[in-house]
């Protein structure tokens, strides 16, 4: 009876399993950054390449020895992502890191954004050299595998999430800092701006052999973007006594400063035109700036300056000539059109 009962329980389903209470949302694409190649020795070129980090942030590279009681940290320096978040890195390493194995650490400001890529540093190049085995080419502590046998890998685990590099309390080596080339300017030094009030840090400090760029619909450089940018060149000029004519052809504004005063202004947002300005200079060094600023659409800049009188002489017809505004053809001047002035330039403040 007992049995016929039991047969006659309806067996009740387990129950479902219920989603946790909470998810941890993780990044569609958190930042990464890789070595190439991933096998070296000293001295020898290697890249570092990253992306999807936040943009225009700043991220600090290092080599850490992995396989040493003490860990030793070189320090490559830091570098700024681009307005994807893309970065572009080429080092030499160098000869105080010793073979074993090494992680690329690259970090941003934020302290959850600390990726960790391990590659070798191996040893002096003759112990790599191939030994030739019949028609196979073998490294030292290889074997051949007999015809027939069947080769079972080991997979490769891929961390999911990024590894957090902490620094060993007992380091007692000195990091070692490698620096950038300096810059040698013999021109223009031009220093570009992501911003358009010539302010805070540069995104690029070049020497510019002359003033006179069309970039079209593009930028002046990769780090720099294609609209909403600024640029200072400054020099130093010997001049003899005499008067000069300084002109300016650009898109959108620009200005020209002689001596810490603004001798030609053109600061307003605008198309393609021409504006020129005759100024007197005493003989000696005098210190010269352009500075240039690009809204939208079309980037332009073209500066010169020519000695056009001498002390005493009769001015020629050009020292005085009214420089008019002459459109391309694919420009349109509107007689109503009102300039625009940017907010932080309203007032010109000469700076030394």
């Amino acid at each position: 009876m007992a049995l016929a009962l039991t047969g006659c329980q309806v067996q009740t389903p387990p129950p479902s399993p219920q989603p946790p209470a909470t998810m941890a949302i993780q990044p569609a694409h958190p930042p990464f950054a890789v070595i190439v190649p991933e096998r070296l020795r000293n001295s020898d070129q290697f890249t570092v390449i990253g992306a999807d980090w936040p943009p225009d942030s700043m991220i600090t590279l290092e080599l850490r020895q992995l396989s040493s009681a003490d860990l030793l940290t070189i320090n490559l320096g830091r570098v700024r992502a681009d307005a994807l978040g893309r970065f572009r890195f080429k080092g030499i390493v160098p000869p105080i890191a010793t073979p074993g194995d090494w992680s690329l650490v690259a970090h941003g400001s934020d302290t959850a954004q600390i990726i960790s890529t391990p590659f070798t540093v191996a040893g002096n190049s003759a112990t790599m050299r191939p030994v030739t085995t019949g028609t196979a080419t073998l490294l030292p502590g290889m074997t051949k595998t007999p015809p027939g046998t069947t080769v079972t890998s080991t997979p490769t685990v891929i961390a999911t999430k990024p590894v957090i590099a902490t620094r060993a309390a007992t380091a007692t080596k000195t990091p070692v800092v490698v620096t950038a080339t300096p810059i040698v300017i013999s021109a223009w030094r031009g220093t570009y701006f992501n911003n358009i009030t010539l302010s805070g840090a540069p995104v690029l400090v070049r020497n510019d052999n002359a003033i006179g760029f069309d970039w079209g619909y593009g930028s002046p450089d990769p780090a720099v973007h294609p609209d909403n940018f600024s640029v200072r060149w400054t020099r130093q000029m010997t001049l003899d006594q005499g008067a000069y004519r300084i002109t300016l052809r650009m898109d959108d504004a620009a200005r020209v400063w002689v001596d810490g005063k603004v001798v030609l202004n053109a600061w307003r947002v605008g198309g393609l035109r021409r504006a020129a300005t005759t100024i007197t200079l005493k003989k000696g060094r005098h210190d010269v700036r352009v500075d240039y600023l690009e809204r939208t659409g079309v980037a332009a800049i073209q500066f010169t300056m020519e000695r056009v009188g001498v002390p005493g002489a009769t001015p020629s017809p050009t020292a005085t000539a009214t420089v008019s505004v002459t459109p391309t053809p694919s420009q349109t001047v509107t007689p109503t059109l009102t300039a625009v002035p940017l907010p932080t330039e309203s007032t010109p403040t000469p700076q030394p």
